[in-house]
């Protein structure tokens, strides 16, 4: 009886199926399970540093300038500039998202030193800063007429006291120009003394009062009449002359950036005249 004999290549297939079943077995299971997502972080060191370029400031004159630069991404910006000497400090906002940028400041005192800090911000709070420092120009118009900056001039006061008035830039400067004999002037001195003892804490006005006399009829008239508000001596007229002050009394109001804002001729009839007269706004 002759024996039966298996093929043998039939019967390797049937091993090897049976070794790798497990391993189909395992492939059947992972392709039921749902896809495994792996986060997908960005790569910073790829992303370019925020940075600011090609500052510039430009269209400078006695009162204005423009400062611009550019960022190499969209940013926001801040401007801050100051005069050190007058202790004044601006900021201005820009919150519009964008790579070239101008900023217009204005009100700025003339022939004076400005510190400028920027700072830039992206979308994604990433701040960087630049500073600068620029002068701005003379005064271009100098003269007695409204608005123009009046002639620098230094006086002395009755204790000896040296007042320039480009030194008291910064804040509004009240003048009163008065000699003797003069019947006006002698009716309003009380109403300036009155004013002087209420505001002369006040630091956002500097108030004198400007004598065409001598020294020693100055000194007569301040003893005879008790006054201890501020004179200044102009007994050559040299400053009377330049400020173009025809007659007695002659009252001006300086704003803080050494312009003239307002002329008064003849006497205040009243504190509240004095007042309203020395009242000024300015940014």
């Amino acid at each position: 009886m002759k024996k039966k004999c298996i093929n043998a290549p039939y019967f390797l297939q049937i091993i090897s199926l049976i070794l790798l079943m497990p391993l189909l077995l395992l492939c059947c299971e992972q392709a039921k399970a749902p896809p495994q997502v792996y986060p997908v972080t960005e790569d910073s060191s790829n992303r370019e540093k925020l940075q600011i370029y090609g500052l510039m400031v430009k269209n400078i004159t006695d009162s204005a300038a423009v400062i611009s630069w550019i960022t190499n991404q969209p940013t926001t910006s801040s401007l801050i500039y100051e005069a050190p000497v007058y202790s004044s400090q601006n900021r201005i906002e820009d919150t519009d998202l964008k790579t070239n940028h101008d900023i217009e400041v204005s009100n700025l005192f003339a022939e004076s030193e400005y510190k400028v800090h920027i700072i830039c911000t992206d979308g994604r709070e990433n701040s960087v800063t630049i500073d600068e420092i620029f002068s701005t120009e003379r005064p271009s118009k100098i003269g007695n007429e409204i608005g123009n900056y009046i002639p620098v001039f230094t006086l002395t006061t009755l204790d000896g006291k040296k007042i320039s008035i480009k030194e008291l830039r910064g804040k509004n400067v009240f003048l009163n120009f008065w000699n003797q004999p003069c019947p006006p002037c002698d009716k309003e001195m009380p109403y300036l003394q009155s004013f002087y003892d209420k505001y002369k804490s006040d630091n956002n006005i500097a108030f004198y009062t400007v004598a065409g006399i001598s020294r020693s009829t100055a000194e007569d008239y301040v003893s005879n009449h008790k006054l201890t508000l501020p004179v200044m001596l102009d007994s050559n007229l040299d400053v009377r002359m330049s400020l173009n002050v025809r007659g007695s009394p002659t009252s001006m109001l300086i704003d803080k950036y050494g312009r003239l804002a307002k002329k008064h001729a003849g006497p205040f009839y009243s504190i509240e005249d004095v007042e309203d007269f020395a009242s000024l706004n300015t940014k």
